[in-house]
């Protein structure tokens, strides 16, 4: 199995991903090769190698260039060998824990899975615990529902976040890796389209995974640039990707959140680009 973990001026001290990846237990990171792909302006500097001592090897690619998500697991994809079946993708602030690998092994190893199902994901609660993904999506209205906790083999269509995401690597090869128009925002909701339009399934672990989503904090980690690039890649997305009905929705969704930022957002520069884009403007 490889596994990548994506940082943004992020380190072993401030990235909650891999500070929890320290603490694995050894069984798990003897099999697995890591790449770290910076997008920070600087090198790190840091001997990851040593810092994550114990997995059966560590790789570290600094891109000052910041090219995003895509690019990153695009390198990942292409230094998987013939023993990586699996791409693990991991962001940098989340809490990885031993019983997401103890079950993503019992899975993978044990040829225990069907050879349709193109991705494993776990349960995804934020910092409050508060349950955030997967959901899956209505194919008339575009509205979000939640699994039963003993619903694990999914094939309808599944929301869900990068992290902790386990992708086939056939798979990956098979639909030309990931897409570089979503190079940050929205990658997700391509990938797992597109396993449902291939007509793949997702197999859900429901192992709970502590996630930070940085579009909830939106006052301490959403600049009006990032935040107007999220805006763009949506729109991308639904428009292109969806009917015309799930994009209106679309746009139900961004009218409550905009009276969320009303009420709770300090910058209220992001309330307006919101409503702009509502309305057909841009940001």
């Amino acid at each position: 199995m490889r596994a990548v973990i994506v940082l943004y001026n992020r380190d072993m001290h401030s990235s909650l991903t891999l500070k929890s990846l320290q603490h694995i237990d050894g069984r798990f990171k003897k099999k697995i090769n890591i790449d770290i792909y910076d997008n920070s302006p600087e090198p790190a500097g840091i001997d990851y190698k040593e810092c994550l001592s114990g997995f059966k090897s560590v790789a570290y690619k600094s891109d000052v260039r910041n090219s995003g998500l895509a690019a990153a697991y695009n390198y990942a994809l292409g230094r998987c060998g013939k023993e990586d079946r699996w791409l693990l993708l991991m962001d940098q602030d989340t809490r990885i824990t031993d019983l997401f690998f103890e079950s993503i092994g019992r899975l993978t190893e044990n040829n225990a899975l069907d050879e349709n199902i193109a991705a494993i994901v776990p349960d995804i609660f934020n910092e409050r615990g508060d349950f955030i993904v997967p959901v899956k999506v209505s194919k008339i209205l575009g509205r979000y529902s939640f699994f039963k906790p003993d619903n694990h083999l999914i094939s309808g269509e599944v929301r869900t976040i990068n992290s902790c995401s386990l992708i086939n690597v056939r798979f990956l090869h098979e639909i030309g890796g990931f897409n570089n128009a979503f190079q940050l925002d929205c990658l997700d909701h391509w990938l797992f389209h597109t396993i449902y339009q291939k007509k793949k399934r997702v197999y859900l672990t429901h192992d709970r995974i502590v996630h930070e989503l940085s579009i909830n904090n939106t006052d301490i980690y959403v600049s009006e640039e990032r935040y107007k690039s999220i805006l763009d890649a949506e729109q991308l997305f639904y428009r292109t990707y969806t009917s015309k009905m799930n994009y209106g929705f679309y746009k139900v969704r961004l009218m409550k959140r905009a009276v969320k930022q009303k009420l709770k957002v300090k910058n209220q520069r992001i309330f307006k680009m919101t409503l702009n884009r509502i309305f057909g403007g841009r940001p």
